[in-house]
């Protein structure tokens, strides 16, 4: 039997999210060639079984402070290929496109195009920076690992200071080692720990901030890290993260996500939290959604978008 190909275009992902697209992302999702094709659902069960297998599995890692060791090793091997090579692909991180079996529109299928699982997040990226952070004048990417995203960003905001920090040395300089390359005199380097916030690193009015997949391994531990936003208050804060509040718990898919999220500690409540310093006056939330895309385990590319009062 034939595998039926589907193809994700501009409309098809205007409508995942919701939303219009512009002509610059309109143009990198044709550039990106995002084919996938729906599975069986034989090939559905094994999936379920597979995640199912995962949740029950007690060795299987989770966020936090104790992880420090493991991301100071992968992103050094980003930087050691991307010093290498200086070639913009190896900034990508080793884990993405590790099964061929990804979620579009709440549902499993295979990933047909290459790098469809990178590409798709790219994309995102794409469309929430050219969206919220377009015209601001500081860019900050906390959680920035290898640097991978702050080359979007500048394709769109070619002003902007943009900022890539994290807490592992090796970002920083993989970072500088991008700078360097690019020819960029904008872009800087410096170590932020979510888990400690450094409170003397101040932040512009006139800034934007981005996290993408990387406030997900505080758990619960992130209220710092909004006290911190809340003192320096940025114009915009911009968040792709796992988020079990955009998800539908009585949807299979989405319930063994959310199960996915609560096995590895991912961001806990940030949500509901957000909510209810909106009730008491200190933030304004401008959206919140999901974007109906995601890895074998988790539909975990939600957003939401928010600014301190």
């Amino acid at each position: 039997m034939v595998d039926i190909l589907k193809k994700i275009g501009p409309k098809e992902f205007g409508n995942m999210l919701g939303s219009k697209i512009s002509n610059f992302v309109a143009k990198k999702i044709i550039e990106a060639k995002l084919v996938y094709s729906p599975i069986n659902s034989k090939k559905r069960d094994e999936v379920i079984l597979k995640i199912v297998s995962v949740l029950l599995d007690d060795s299987i890692p989770f966020s936090g402070k104790h992880r420090f060791d493991q991301w100071e090793k992968g992103w050094k091997e980003n930087f050691d290929l991307y010093s290498k090579t200086k070639d913009d692909k190896g900034l990508v991180p080793k884990y993405y496109g590790k099964y061929d079996i990804v979620r579009v529109n709440g549902d499993f299928v295979k990933a047909v195009s290459s790098n469809f699982e990178a590409n798709m997040i790219s994309i995102i990226v794409y469309f929430a920076v050219d969206k919220y952070l377009k015209n601001v004048e500081n860019i900050f990417e906390f959680g920035c690992g290898p640097g991978h995203n702050l080359i979007k960003i500048r394709q769109i905001n070619p002003k902007a200071d943009i900022w890539g920090l994290d807490w592992v040395a090796s970002s920083q300089e993989t970072v500088k080692q991008i700078a360097l390359k690019h020819g960029d005199k904008k872009m800087f380097a410096k170590q932020f720990d979510y888990f400690n916030p450094d409170f003397k690193f101040k932040l512009s009015p006139k800034s934007g901030i981005l996290t993408m997949a990387s406030l997900e391994q505080t758990d619960d531990n992130y209220k710092k890290f909004i006290d911190y936003i809340l003192k320096n208050r940025p114009k915009i804060v911009v968040n792709i993260e796992p988020m079990a509040e955009t998800l539908d718990s009585t949807h299979l898919p989405d319930y063994l996500s959310i199960e996915y999220f609560k096995k590895r500690k991912y961001l806990n409540g940030y949500v509901d939290y957000l909510k209810e310093l909106e009730t008491k006056g200190r933030v304004k939330i401008i959206n919140t959604q999901r974007t109906n895309s995601g890895s074998m385990f988790v539909d975990g590319h939600s957003l939401i978008v928010w600014r301190p009062l």
